[in-house]
């Protein structure tokens, strides 16, 4: 079921029964949540699907169970939001426009992680032609958003495009129907020089719950998985970029991210 080329086949469309996104949605919205991610070698993906409960079910849109998605981030001259991901603060923020290719929608999104560790979501509805910037409505969103990060308003910040995300996404309604897992393949990186990374033997598998650790959490640590500490931006920008610090993410930039000498 999983290859590496560009368009895997459909992953656990055989195993499971479809779900809408209304369905998802309403039954999982999760834009306030725990999330937990994972380095997955793309040919232990079978396994992780067989070690599921058989009632999971499989984002499902016109017939299609993967979905390509394009993220572009920003960031301040300083790169705030990476070095605070990098140093793991408690208090932290991503901006980014993101497009999903195949239903044609595109977002401006914030999250924020607070005190207690969990993320936030907010988003709002762009055009098409937005993607990629920003203006005064956006800005409006960001102060909004990053309002208890005690930040300055975001024309201050002079945000800019930092970096390129590209991917392709499988979506699974885990857990009596109230926890997610994402399943990302395809990986790619971009900077806006042009230099990219393309991990193409390694997936990114997130769960993301309202509270403990679900069944795609516990079929991960059978295969002897365990959470790490990985985003795609901030681990994305320091294989990219080797002026940048990536002493957090050492194991995966020498070994499933390398893109540079061992530092």
């Amino acid at each position: 079921m999983i290859r590496t080329a560009d368009a895997p086949r459909p992953l656990g469309a055989a195993r499971f029964a479809p779900v809408s996104l209304d369905v998802l949605q309403d039954r999982a919205p999760l834009l306030t949540r725990t999330d937990r991610k994972y380095v997955v070698p793309i040919d232990e993906l079978e396994a992780l699907v067989r070690a599921l409960p058989a009632d999971t079910r499989v984002l499902d849109i016109g017939g299609r169970s993967a979905f390509r998605y394009d993220s572009i981030y920003f960031d301040t001259p300083e790169l705030r939001s990476f070095h605070s991901g990098a140093l793991g603060r408690r208090r932290r923020f991503k901006i980014r426009s993101r497009r999903y290719l195949d239903s044609g929608d595109t977002f401006l999104e914030v999250k924020t992680k607070g005190l207690r560790g969990c993320t936030v979501k907010e988003r709002l509805p762009v055009a098409p032609s937005a993607f990629g910037t920003l203006d005064g409505d956006g800005l409006d969103f960001i102060d909004r958003a990053l309002r208890e990060l005690r930040l300055p308003p975001a024309r201050e910040l002079e945000l800019r495009p930092t970096l390129r995300s590209r991917y392709l996404r499988t979506t699974l309604l885990t857990d009596d129907g109230t926890g997610r897992a994402t399943i990302d393949t395809a990986l790619e990186w971009s900077l806006p020089d042009g230099r990219s990374l393309r991990p193409v033997t390694t997936s990114i598998v997130e769960s993301k719950t309202a509270g403990p650790a679900g069944s795609i959490d516990r079929a991960l640590w059978r295969l002897h998985r365990r959470p790490c500490a990985i985003s795609k931006y901030t681990t994305g920008l320091a294989a990219l970029d080797d002026h940048l610090p990536g002493n957090r993410w050492h194991r995966l930039l020498t070994g499933p991210l390398a893109a540079r000498p061992p530092r």
